[in-house]
């Protein structure tokens, strides 16, 4: 089983742990000059202004937020670890998502950095305002690139919106939104925050006047405890996930910690009818319960959605003769920060794949194989990148997909990244694929599973970057599917 899991990535998870943990932002400034090691020194973060607090999962201890807040004579600073290890798929990887933050004096960003890193992978990003734009830095070594978010406003973080008056003053009913860019996933959102009054919690066995919020984004909730003075004592969200203001040595007590429950099987969605040899599957119907805002987004290419039934029929292939120019969006033929199909090391593999003379049918068919048979199939908890997936040769689907849509760019052929669902013994789980533009339409492929197209298990709920992936991310805890019919 735990081979075949392998298929469903950590893609989704990680997006959601970003999210999650969207206070683990750093901010570099620009314009003054910085030590590039700025992330790994103290720089006036005594032990007096650092917090801790247990990351938890169901009850369990699988990690910790070391954080800090200063204030400065133009801002304020904020530097954070949150280490956690996290259960995928039985094999517990170490997580640690690094960052410091300059913040405006009304703790709007002034510039960021972040780092994340796992057993198996890594990733960082530094971005800053430039007036009215926010520009992003990230990719890997020299296929760096910046990234341009056009904002109404500076946005905020979470460390700097706990610490808002206007929010601490909220009577109890009232609401607020607020714009929050999240550097991990390149993600620009409103968090809607809702005043739900006083309360009171237990932390480290006292019992603590605080006031409860709380705080939807991308389709999911969280209820947030601060203090009077806008601390954070405790957060709950999602698959079981819990912050929980602790003392250091508390927080960093190695025998503490304890293997948490497998974050691919949280996030499953079991069937109560089997898919038979799902591989194989020409037909699918099933009815989709908690999705009806992706209603317009199901209902494209091969899929039909109407009264919350899904069908879904493997699409024919186009007639390898046929030639028909591509015209629609070029950035499904570009280059970007984590698909770097203009890499000379991209390119060079991709010309030797496939012939020059091949059909476009031909050429995605070889990439697709070359995917299927010369990556290891293994979980990653990063976010895929292509060219770091070439040179390590491991990853799973969405490692495998940022991939084979830069291999495919880079001998010409217009490709996409899709975000869904795919059926694993028993369950649905998360999972990523690909389409390609070949002969006149969008064919999907998915080197994970070494298919093209895809089959009717494969079931698609947005394609795009990271913002309309962590949407569908959104989704876990609160999907079900019943399967009407399938047909081999």
């Amino acid at each position: 089983m735990k081979n075949r899991w392998t298929w469903v990535a950590g893609l989704a998870f990680i997006l959601i742990f970003a999210a999650l943990f969207s206070i683990r932002v750093g901010y570099f400034d620009k314009e003054v000059e910085v030590p590039e090691n700025f992330l790994d020194v103290e720089r006036g973060f005594q032990d007096d202004s650092r917090t801790f607090m247990d990351i938890l999962q169901n009850g369990k201890k699988i990690g910790y937020v070391d954080s800090s807040f200063i204030k400065t004579d133009d801002g304020w600073l904020a530097k954070e670890t949150a280490y956690m290890e996290l259960n995928a798929l039985g094999t517990v990887q170490k997580t640690t998502l690094t960052s410091g933050a300059h913040l405006n004096p009304d703790m709007t960003l002034r510039s960021m950095g972040f780092k994340m890193k796992s057993d198996l992978g890594s990733f960082d990003a530094k971005a800053w305002m430039d007036g009215d734009v926010l520009k992003v830095e990230t990719g890997v070594g020299e296929a760096r690139q910046v990234m341009e978010f056009p904002m109404e406003s500076p946005p905020l973080i979470d460390a700097g919106l706990m610490h808002l008056k206007a929010l601490r003053e909220l009577k109890p009913g009232e609401k607020a939104a607020y714009p929050i860019f999240d550097p991990a996933t390149m993600t620009n959102y409103k968090v809607a925050i809702k005043m739900v009054g006083p309360d009171s919690i237990k932390i480290l066995g006292e019992t603590i006047p605080a006031k409860k919020l709380e705080m939807a984004f991308m389709g999911q909730t969280q209820t947030t405890w601060i203090s009077e003075d806008g601390e954070m004592l405790a957060q709950e969200g999602l698959m079981g996930l819990r912050l929980e203001k602790t003392t250091r040595d508390l927080a960093m007590e190695e025998t503490s910690f304890e293997k948490g429950d497998d974050l691919f099987a949280l996030a499953a969605v079991p069937v109560d009818t089997p898919l038979m040899s799902p591989q194989k599957l020409k037909m699918l119907k099933v009815r989709v319960t908690g999705a009806d805002h992706f209603a317009e987004k199901l209902n494209q290419g091969r899929q039909t959605f109407e009264d919350g039934v899904l069908t879904v029929k493997v699409e024919p292939l186009p007639d390898p003769g046929l030639e028909v120019p591509y015209t629609g969006d070029p950035a499904f033929l570009g280059s970007d920060s984590f698909i770097q199909s203009n890499h000379p090391e991209v390119v060079e593999l991709a010309h030797k794949i496939v012939n020059e003379n091949d059909a476009p049918q031909e050429k995605v068919r070889k990439i697709i194989q070359w995917g299927y048979e010369e990556l290891e199939k293994t979980p990653v908890l990063s976010m895929p990148q292509a060219l770091e997936t070439l040179r390590t040769r491991k990853g799973d689907c969405g490692e495998h997909a940022m991939l084979m849509a830069a291999l495919a760019r880079a001998v010409g052929v217009p490709a996409q990244v899709n975000m869904g669902l795919y059926y694993v013994d028993g369950v649905f789980g998360f999972h990523a694929w690909n389409s390609f533009y070949v002969n006149g339409q969008w064919i999907t492929g998915d080197a994970t599973v070494g298919q093209f197209p895809v089959d009717a298990a494969h079931l698609q709920f947005a394609q795009g970057g990271y913002d309309v992936q962590l949407e569908v991310a959104g989704l876990i805890g609160r999907l079900t599917i019943e399967v009407l019919e399938q047909k081999k």
